[in-house]
């Protein structure tokens, strides 16, 4: 049986990661395939709770098409709540990149 905590940081992280992905953009024509498989991938992994590889299928859409701040700083969170701690510097990274492009 899962224990209480656990499930409740699996619905969290779970949150965030749901909410970055609703802030990807529409793919440009020429990577909408590899975009649509991963996000194929995406639903899989969510659907097995397989949280990381989600994590990382996400990461990849962000690399893939141009995204807001708010992308990377849900991804942050999730990693955070995952305490995947070594993702942390590289997503922080990407969020301030990111704020810099949109300004």
């Amino acid at each position: 049986m899962t224990p209480p905590e656990l499930w409740k940081r699996w619905k969290v992280t779970e949150a965030h990661l749901e909410h970055a992905r609703g802030l990807l953009p529409e793919p440009p024509a020429d990577v909408a395939a590899e975009y649509e498989r991963l996000l194929t991938d995406y639903r899989s992994y969510l659907g097995h709770n397989e949280l990381e590889l989600a994590l990382d299928t996400l990461q990849e859409l962000g690399d893939l098409v141009p995204c807001r701040g708010g992308l990377w700083r849900n991804l942050e969170r999730a990693a955070e709540t995952m305490e995947l701690h070594d993702r942390l510097p590289h997503l922080r990274q990407r969020f301030v990149q990111a704020a810099k492009e949109s300004s």
